[in-house]
């Protein structure tokens, strides 16, 4: 079993790039009403935040490090 983390986006820092949106379109879309990034889901895997992290030229996507985790 996957273990899944909650994580946030910080649209304060965002450039629109829409960097994550490409990468993980399964968690990201791009409001193009508000012109901000959404997230899709509230929980994700670690391997596809750290993806999405990599590309992201503001460092705007955080994972919670508390030890909440989300049920599969």
């Amino acid at each position: 079993m996957t273990e899944l983390k909650t994580y946030s986006v910080s649209n304060c820092n965002c450039s629109g790039c829409q960097a994550c949106v490409e990468m993980c379109p399964e968690l990201f879309a791009w409001d193009e009403i508000n012109e901000v990034v959404i997230m899709r889901k509230d929980c994700a895997d670690q391997e596809s935040l750290e993806k999405a992290m990599a590309y992201c030229p503001n460092d705007c996507i955080d994972i919670d490090d508390t030890g909440t985790t989300c049920k599969s």
